[in-house]
């Protein structure tokens, strides 16, 4: 149930963010600063290389069309053992 319920909320929560991207185009973080955060929630060791998750973003961009917030902390953490 807690799935369903998920799946559910997701397209009003999303209905919600769109709105307010419209309503304040200047206020939408940049995706690298969205990756930061989801690596910060999830622990991921990049997470405190900010500069390394912004690399990482970049350069995913070029290659991904829309990378997660997922693909980014990888991507990062690949750059960070081949340095």
């Amino acid at each position: 149930m807690q799935g369903l319920k998920a799946y559910l909320q997701s397209p009003a929560n999303q209905a919600v963010l769109d709105e307010h991207d419209r309503e304040h185009p200047d206020a939408r973080p940049e995706p690298w600063e969205i990756a930061v955060a989801a690596a910060e929630i999830d622990g991921h060791p990049p997470a405190g290389r900010a500069d390394l998750v912004q690399r990482a973003a970049t350069e995913l961009a070029d290659i991904v069309e829309d990378p997660t917030p997922d693909e980014v902390p990888a991507y990062a953490a690949g750059l960070a053992a081949a340095a």
